[in-house]
């Protein structure tokens, strides 16, 4: 009986490490075994793609990893598991009752079946894709036309050089503002002209937002106004145009349409960016698009020829990051990259993803 017993745990035993044989297979050289500390630079797609030799499964380890708020956000020092999560499952033992012993009778051997562990089988479950930028602010562009009625910082209460929040200024509106007691106004100043990359023209002038300031009184084509949040040191001339409504959650949109542009410039005015930086896109409201709308940055493919049939052929294009809108304005928009493979740069091609 012992050796039978004996047998059995054993076959059990070889047959589990097995069924898990596919799985340890890809964390196999991996010193931390079942779990992966996070590192500065660390993404999920990056972390699937070592362990699980495919980035596109990052959404498993999203799943397994359910103090996950969201993917996009992991970060040192966080632990992922690289194995679904294990169910134990007790099968039922029969319960052997001793009674006063009347007489000798042999008694049955019940045998105890083992703790069996069952894998559940991972169902990735399709989540809403969500993001926060509080730090968006007022990020974009301002036309001419805008930019001619935007209103201007005369003075301020306090003879300060640099003006922060808590300070009380004197400001010039134009006859449409129309503004009232209670308003919210960004105050910006104006960064340099914007020439699109393929077309040569003028895409207006970026803005630089530097807080914001509430009206407190208005008194014909002057205000008072109170700053109520400063990103920055603000001056005297510095100019004040109505806030937009800019929403801090973003929720993926799916689109319907094939849009094609053009990355055109940056927030940080560098010749390279990557993930997580703010970049502006040549379209807009015109072309149907809204705050969600994601979109390929890609590389056309090259043209080859042949040289033994003469014959042209061109490559296939290669993708290089992927982009979040966030604002949009009436012919730009402002994005974030989530996602890149390798450095992207003013000119790059962008394509929407279709639903």
């Amino acid at each position: 009986m012992k050796c039978k017993m004996t047998f059995f745990l054993v076959f059990a035993l070889l047959s589990f490490m097995m069924s898990d044989l596919n799985v340890r297979d890809a964390i196999a050289s991996n010193e931390t075994g079942k779990v992966h500390t996070v590192v500065k630079g660390d993404t999920l797609w990056d972390i699937s793609e070592t362990y699980l030799e495919n980035p596109f499964l990052w959404p498993k380890l999203w799943q397994w990893n359910d103090y996950i708020s969201n993917p996009h956000y992991i970060y040192p020092g966080d632990p992922i598991k690289l194995y679904p999560p294990k169910v134990m499952v007790r099968r039922p033992v029969k319960e052997v009752v001793e009674d006063e012993p009347v007489e000798v009778v042999e008694e049955e051997v019940v045998e105890e079946t083992e703790e069996e562990v069952v894998e559940e089988e991972p169902v990735v479950e399709k989540k809403e894709e969500r993001y926060n930028f509080a730090e968006l602010r007022s990020s974009g562009f301002i036309n001419n036309e805008e930019l001619k009625n935007a209103g201007k910082i005369l003075e301020s209460e306090d003879k300060k050089v640099m003006l922060s929040t808590g300070d009380i200024i004197y400001v010039t509106l134009s006859e449409s503002d129309g503004a009232q007691e209670g308003d919210l106004y960004t105050v910006f100043k104006v960064g340099k002209e914007i020439i699109h990359p393929v077309t040569k023209r003028s895409r207006g002038r970026k803005i630089i937002a530097l807080g914001y300031a509430q009206i407190t009184s208005t008194n014909e084509d002057l205000a008072t106004a109170r700053i109520t949040k400063s990103f920055d040191a603000i001056h005297r001339g510095d100019l004040i145009k109505p806030k937009e409504d800019i929403t801090e959650n973003v929720s993926i949109i799916p689109t319907s349409v094939e849009l094609n542009g053009y990355i055109i410039s940056s927030r940080e005015d560098r010749s390279t960016f990557g993930e997580r930086d703010i970049v502006y896109i040549d379209l807009g409201k015109k072309d149907g698009l809204e705050a969600g709308n994601t979109f390929i940055a890609y590389k056309e493919g090259k043209s080859v020829k042949d040289k033994a049939s003469k014959r042209r052929y061109t490559l296939p294009s290669t993708t290089i990051g992927r982009l979040l809108v966030l604002h949009v304005k009436e012919d730009t928009s402002v994005a974030i990259i989530l996602k890149s493979v390798e450095e992207l740069r003013i000119g790059e091609n962008i394509k929407s993803e279709l639903d």
